[in-house]
């Protein structure tokens, strides 16, 4: 089992939230919101490297503001709500990653 993380609290829908989900927050407050959410985590995960490298989107809502906030903050990886499978290439990364949920497979 790896656990990674899925935000600290960007995942409870509040009325803030939607503008984060809707890519319609301000950016500065966004950026503040994400470093915050993800200082947060890193403190709680001393045990768990992966918490500290890997994201998930909430909600799926992402931006190239986002991605380069979080890389800065060292994540290594981040995953999307997109649907599908990812085929990792050597020199290509390993962001915006689609996913296959546990819901979809029935």
């Amino acid at each position: 089992i790896e656990l990674v993380s899925h935000s600290h609290s960007l995942h409870r829908m509040t009325e803030e939230m939607t503008g984060a989900v809707n890519l319609t927050m301000e950016e500065d407050r966004y950026a503040e919101l994400l470093r915050s959410d993800c200082e947060a985590m890193a403190a709680l995960s001393e045990a768990h490297p992966m918490l500290q490298e890997v994201f998930v989107y909430p909600f799926g809502a992402y931006s190239p503001e986002s991605e380069a906030i979080l890389a800065e903050l060292g994540i290594r990886a981040t995953v999307t709500t997109d649907i599908g499978t990812a085929e990792a290439v050597p020199g290509e990364g390993l962001t915006l990653l689609p996913r296959v949920m546990a819901e979809w497979i029935r």
